[in-house]
């Protein structure tokens, strides 16, 4: 009994796995197909269980959305850097740690955001993000 109880606990294991990856690997090609492109202030960066976190901040059709993002490696040296979001749920959104904004744009961000970031990047700096 305790063997069978054990193999279907590592069954519902396996399959809750399965459906958080293919949700994420699902948010991630929406965010490619249909988000939408803003500008994230980071607004301090701090210790998490598991490592380094900033916390940032969006502004999209006058509504404040507040979020923070495991830092990954990347080590943030601006305050302001590209934000994709779900256009019908803003508070879903991922930070480009490797794309900064320049200056130039802080007085042109549309307030429901660019169809795609308005500068030219690196394309693995995008990429790496969704891994």
């Amino acid at each position: 009994m305790k063997h069978r109880n054990k193999i279907i606990g590592i069954f519902i294991v396996v399959i809750l796995t399965i459906f958080f990856l293919l949700k994420d690997k699902k948010k991630n090609m929406d965010f490619k197909t249909s988000g939408r492109y803003t500008v994230g202030y980071v607004k301090k960066i701090f210790g998490m269980k598991g490592g380094i976190a900033c916390e940032y901040e969006i502004l999209v059709n006058g509504r404040l959305y507040n979020q923070s993002n495991y830092l990954r490696g990347s080590n943030p040296k601006k305050e302001k850097y590209f934000v994709v979001f779900n256009p019908k749920n803003p508070a879903d959104n991922l930070i480009f740690l490797e794309i900064p904004v320049p200056d130039s744009l802080i007085n042109e961000i549309p307030k429901n955001g660019w169809e795609r970031i308005p500068i030219e990047y690196e394309q693995k700096l995008y990429e790496q993000e969704f891994e």
